[in-house]
């Protein structure tokens, strides 16, 4: 028996191995393969019969001729799955769908209150059967859906412990039973920022550690660690947003004082503008009017007081994401600058990145939760 389950495993991470090369590197001849993977052909072309019958792979063009006959290449077939990522605000609902390859396929973002009420289940079902129907995809592709949200969920990834920014978000209690009952494939729950920092790290796959600042209309945070999400102990890890940045400072939506949230929060940009929204205030900051520019200065050094503490404690790269994080890049060489004011241990600051992903991040990680767990178990 022991032999047997060895050669399974072996066979099996023979077969993974294969399947991620031609995630990483597109498509390639057989002889290709079995070179760089040092795998002999009779193995290399077994497992790729095998995902052939499985609809995984596909004949993607022909090498250049070096004389004789041209090999086929290989690459994955990137419509056989999909999956679905759902993220839930207060005041929207944003839908993505993502192919194998972590292409997005369709986005949509709805505005809308959340409750937890048939009704509102009902009109999330009919917005993701439009989706599938336009790509005509029937339920069997879906992997599965991820629901992104701010609050703290048990690590059964079912149940919410925390959440006081969708009052209608019911707390310890099993609200994935609620929703699960409206769709047909495997669903979970998962931490808004995770998702976010999850979907920055596919598209940043050199860094294996990196945390993750997510700043949006609350602080957040994700640690990816070894390529993976470290989720702590009971799933909220790096909620930067509640530690103290200025003690007895303003009071925090949690009922502390002086948290991150109150002051690195995109409300403490948005809220200062006329228009109450974020573009409303850049675009005076461009404008160059003192008071919004001062403000962005006083905002500013509040973040790098939150990225000097994070980098003390993890030494690691750290990308700045969320509704702030889609405005920073121009401003990234006055963030490095105040940064490094505080800094004992770097000579430069070149460790705090801009976030990639600049729509929809939180879905786009969500829905690439089923994508990599597939990729995993293949």
């Amino acid at each position: 028996m022991a032999g047997k389950t060895t050669t399974i495993n072996i066979k099996s991470y023979n077969r993974t191995q294969i399947f991620r090369h031609l995630f990483q590197k597109g498509a390639l001849s057989q002889k290709e393969i079995s070179l760089n993977l040092n795998l002999s052909m009779p193995t290399v072309i077994q497992n790729l019969n095998e995902m052939r019958e499985q609809n995984l792979i596909i004949e993607k063009g022909v090498q250049d001729s070096t004389g004789g006959r041209k090999a086929k290449k290989l690459g994955i077939n990137a419509m056989a799955h999909v999956a679905l990522g759902l993220d839930i605000t207060k005041h929207h609902i944003s839908i993505v769908l993502v192919d194998l390859l972590g292409n997005i396929l369709e986005s949509r973002r709805l505005r809308c209150i959340y409750q937890d009420t048939p009704d509102f289940y009902e009109n999330l079902a009919e917005q993701v059967n439009e989706i599938l129907k336009k790509q005509s995809l029937s339920n069997d592709f879906v992997l599965g859906m991820c629901i992104s949200i701010p609050a703290i969920v048990k690590p059964d990834h079912r149940t919410i412990t925390y959440s006081r920014l969708i009052p209608s978000l019911p707390a310890d209690v099993e609200i994935l039973q609620h929703i699960q009952g409206y769709f047909p494939f495997p669903a979970m729950l998962m931490n808004d920022a995770s998702c976010s920092g999850f979907a920055e790290h596919w598209y940043h796959p050199d860094h294996t550690d990196m945390f993750y600042l997510l700043l949006s209309n609350s602080v957040g945070g994700s640690i990816l660690f070894q390529d993976q999400v470290y989720p702590g102990m009971n799933n909220r890890s790096a909620e930067i947003g509640h530690t103290t940045l200025m003690p007895d400072g303003k009071k925090c939506y949690c009922g502390r004082l002086g948290c991150v949230d109150s002051y690195c929060s995109a409300n403490y940009l948005s809220d200062f503008s006329e228009n109450r929204t974020l573009e409303d205030f850049f675009e005076k900051l461009e404008q160059g009017i003192p008071s919004y520019q001062a403000h962005w200065k006083e905002y500013l050094n509040y973040v790098a007081m939150t990225i000097s503490n994070i980098h003390m404690l993890f030494d690691c790269d750290i990308i700045v994401g969320g509704y702030v994080g889609n405005f920073i890049e121009p401003y990234m060489d006055l963030l490095k600058e105040l940064v490094m004011k505080t800094e004992i241990f770097s000579d430069n600051a070149d460790f705090i990145l801009p976030c990639m992903l600049h729509a929809e991040s939180s879905a786009v990680g969500a829905a690439l939760i089923y994508i990599d767990q597939f990729i995993q178990s293949i």
